[in-house]
């Protein structure tokens, strides 16, 4: 009867693993699409989209009721929001077709949130680095390949490479480096809290995310893994120097496969007009937004309005003729979308969140100071703040991973009262 027992635990324990590992890939898979009857969608859209059916479908027939948390109540309203400013916007079809992208992104928030996201911190997280894993190992491949030409056919990596004035990135499955680095930056940040000394495939898992990083050769992300990981050392008080050093060691080697894949073929001296030329047309956007923005100060001009109000500005802007025009700073495009309701709304949604978590976290390192939990915990709060950091100049709340990330941050004061349950017995 135990051995029946035990069976069905692990049967159940790698089903559970494998959904995780899959939905990691899948959303993943931003810059793909499949064609269905004639539309082009994207995986995570379609996997979104079916998931909150799903889960709307389990809570109506099983008649289960079901309690918003204040942090979806405050999302709620500025969903609404978008909606109402689109249809007021001057052109409601294209705002409206762009507030339903939004809003089947920001859905799996509420689908995270109804599936207890909190089990995650409380579990090794191996399937979710099993995805970044394969996607550093991934880029590490196509790197290699795009600009030395081993150990596959070139042409057979194109669509993995971004080009932008002679300088190539690594995106792979995503629409964009800028996006590509900013998953790898989640998977890098949880990577570090599964580090273990005697371990060396966690090791592994570091050096191939952290590579995945670098090779998206993106500076947001950058700088959004380093707040980050202020954050994580920050909650978990390290200051010994010797661990630092073994990070640092992770961060060089991974650095140094990266700059040899593109000093191959002078990539690195291409970029240094690249990385310069991406700031001016920001600041552009930024003053023609302005505009608009005292035109409609309280609901704003409707979701990703500034595509059709200013259209000429999509080479301004860098993004040339296959990307619309966008605003380089993402408090002036929600201001500009949804108003200052909107940007209340908006930023108070994530101060929120990340106040609570931040607390939570605090309580849960106090009981637990570099338990697995707390560190786990830390590192989803440090990718939180990273991917706020990030968005800040990417459009990264367009992805649904994003979301994820949140709605793992928001169930953080639930995994403490995990905790306290589980210290008590």
């Amino acid at each position: 009867m135990q051995t029946h027992t035990d069976n069905t635990s692990h049967i159940r324990d790698f089903f559970k693993q494998s959904i995780i590992f899959i939905l990691s890939l899948i959303l993943c898979l931003y810059g793909t699409s499949l064609k269905i009857f004639g539309l082009s969608l994207r995986p995570e859209k379609v996997i979104v989209a079916i998931s909150f059916l799903a889960m709307s479908a389990f809570f109506i027939l099983r008649g289960l009721r079901f309690r918003l948390e204040r942090s979806e109540i405050i999302l709620i309203c500025w969903l609404s929001l978008c909606l109402i400013s689109s249809i007021s916007s001057s052109n409601p079809t294209a705002a409206l077709r762009h507030t339903f992208d939004l809003g089947l992104s920001v859905s799996i928030f509420f689908v995270a949130t109804a599936l207890r996201p909190e089990s995650i911190s409380m579990t090794p997280t191996w399937p979710i680095l099993k995805a970044g894993l394969l996607f550093g190992l991934g880029s590490i491949i196509v790197a290699l390949t795009y600009f030395n030409g081993f150990p596959l056919d070139p042409s057979w990596v194109s669509d993995f490479v971004m080009v932008e004035k002679n300088l190539a990135r690594i995106k792979m499955t995503m629409l964009e480096a800028n996006l590509f680095g900013a998953v790898m930056m989640v998977f890098s940040l949880i990577s570090i809290a599964e580090l273990r000394k005697n371990n060396i495939y966690s090791w592994f898992y570091a050096l191939f995310c952290h590579a995945g990083l670098l090779l998206a050769y993106s500076r947001g992300p950058i700088v959004g893994y380093l707040i980050g990981l202020l954050v994580y050392f920050h909650l978990l008080k390290y200051h010994r120097i010797k661990r630092i050093l073994l990070l640092f060691l992770v961060l060089i080697i991974s650095f140094s496969i990266m700059y040899i894949s593109l000093t191959a073929t002078g990539a690195v001296e291409q970029s240094k007009y690249m990385r310069y030329s991406t700031i001016i047309p920001r600041l552009i956007t930024i003053q023609v937004a302005r505009e608009d923005i005292m035109s409609s100060p309280i609901l704003g001009n409707g979701s990703y309005s500034f595509e059709f109000l200013h259209p000429e500005l999509s080479v301004v802007s860098g993004t040339g003729e296959e990307v619309s025009a966008w605003i380089g700073l993402m408090p002036v495009a929600v201001l500009h979308d949804t108003g200052i309701l909107g940007f209340a709304l908006f930023f108070g949604f994530f101060i929120y969140i990340l106040r609570n978590g931040y607390i939570a976290v605090k309580q849960i390192t106090q009981s637990l100071l570099r338990h697995a939990v707390a560190r786990r915990v830390a590192a989803f709060l440090g990718s939180a703040v990273g991917m706020l950091v990030i968005a800040m100049t990417t459009a990264t709340y367009s992805l649904a991973a994003f979301w994820v990330v949140m709605a793992i941050v928001s169930s953080i004061p639930k995994v403490h009262d995990l905790v306290m349950v589980n210290s008590e017995k």
